[in-house]
């Protein structure tokens, strides 16, 4: 083998678990807050008047982010993911440290480490949160600091 075919052979392995990962995600109950880093893998959201069940996950591409519904909601432009906020649960994506940036209205669980807005990354070690309002640094009883400048 070469490195062309080297990195083909590896570039298609690394679809192929992006696939298989949006696939698991899409399948879970349970909270889904890490789910962003399968972003592209996710079918995209379409205002086609369709129905998206509570649950579903959908890539949005003017946000370039995936979305979790959080009701079951028709898929309108006056309700897209980045409009009807109380309706769609963001999922951003890690950066390459697994370092998640803070959006507005995000999940969170124990063990994710969130990027707040003043740069610092913050750890959530309790009391999960769903549909962040404030940031890491303003939820003490949820977030702690881990780096100043990671």
């Amino acid at each position: 083998m070469n490195i062309t075919a080297d990195t083909k052979i590896a570039t298609d392995y690394i679809k192929r678990l992006r696939k298989e990962g949006a696939k698991a995600y899409q399948n879970r109950t349970e909270s889904t807050p890490t789910a962003g880093i399968f972003k592209k893998s996710y079918e995209p959201w379409v205002a086609d008047g369709g129905l998206e069940k509570a649950g579903h996950i959908s890539y949005f591409e003017e946000t370039d982010m995936a979305y979790k519904c959080r009701v079951d909601s028709y898929r309108m432009a006056q309700y897209a993911p980045n409009v009807a906020v109380n309706n769609y649960a963001p999922l951003p994506e890690p950066d390459e440290y697994g370092i998640y940036p803070y959006v507005y209205n995000m999940d969170s669980e124990i063990g994710m480490l969130i990027r707040d807005t003043d740069n610092k990354v913050y750890e959530c070690y309790a009391n999960p949160i769903t549909a962040m309002i404030w940031s890491p640094s303003q939820l003490p009883a949820s977030f702690r600091l881990i780096e100043e400048g990671f």
